[in-house]
């Protein structure tokens, strides 16, 4: 299944179901977490020929961080 995103689409969303492990084909991603406190943490970035989602997968539980796309 291809699913598209623009800028600023989620593709995941903290503390949500975990649901699938995406490959990304092409764009870049950002990863961040929200601190108690509110405020956006940067974990890292995700790139074309990368992976994400893997983590909540496996332990089957809830997605740990949001993931955004920063380009289409």
């Amino acid at each position: 299944m291809d699913i598209k995103l623009e800028p600023g689409d989620f593709l995941i969303k903290e503390k949500t179901n975990c649901e699938a492990l995406f490959i990304v084909k092409e764009g870049q991603l950002e990863v961040y977490r929200t601190s108690a406190n509110g405020e956006k943490v940067t974990l890292g970035m995700i790139s074309s020929g990368e992976y994400v989602g893997e983590t909540a997968l496996l332990k089957g539980g809830l997605n740990t961080s949001n993931v955004v796309a920063l380009t289409p």
